[in-house]
């Protein structure tokens, strides 16, 4: 489905609609309904800043996961205003989880889980795996820079070594019994971009 608010379209696809359901029906709904929230939130950084820098003609994907933005001539924005829009997610969540903190500190109903969703989220957007926003950061600078030829080369070396990493990391804190999930988690997430994108490639 697709819905248009001025020059901005929000698309909704099926597999979000029925996330939400699952979710609605979940036993315990909170613990989803936090991660996607988080996530909607961290998009909606990133668009405002869009929005701030002159970018129109947005198009918002909803999906079970968050959030994705495309369109608008992103990649025509100066350094400093691609930059703030591409970091914008990440410090939202990282701003978020101070907050929750804060508030869990003082007393407030802040679900459990809402603050470390929310450092998670933002610390792993943040590693210069190249569909992730550290990547797209590490791009525009490399871009810059005039060293663009490592994109080409070094970029793919570099997703595999972080993504071994991951999953190095996740292995060693399950066997001290200390299961991270969000370890598996983006480690699995990145591994199957990888590879989705090496077929499509």
């Amino acid at each position: 489905m697709l819905l248009r608010f001025g020059r901005l379209r929000l698309r909704i696809s099926f597999f979000f609609t029925a996330f939400l359901v699952l979710i609605l029906a979940a036993d315990v709904p909170e613990k989803p309904a936090v991660f996607f929230l988080s996530a909607l939130l961290h998009e909606a950084g990133h668009l405002v800043c869009l929005l701030a820098s002159g970018c129109r003609d947005l198009t918002v994907s909803l999906m079970p996961g968050g959030a994705a933005i495309s369109g608008g001539a992103i990649g025509s924005l100066p350094l400093k205003n691609a930059l703030l829009a591409v970091l914008a997610g990440p410090c939202v969540n990282l701003l978020l989880a101070c907050a929750l903190t804060v508030a869990g500190r003082a007393g407030a109903g802040v679900p459990a889980d809402a603050a470390p969703v929310n450092l998670a989220l933002g610390i792993g957007n943040l590693l210069p795996v190249s569909f992730l926003d550290g990547g797209r950061a590490l791009a525009l600078l490399l871009t810059e820079a005039g060293r663009a030829s490592f994109l080409l080369r070094g970029q793919k070396t570099l997703d595999l070594l972080l993504i071994a990493l991951l999953f190095l990391a996740a292995s060693i804190a399950s066997l001290l019994g200390r299961p991270p999930l969000f370890l598996w988690g983006i480690a699995v997430y990145c591994l199957f971009r990888t590879v989705s994108s090496r077929r499509r490639g």
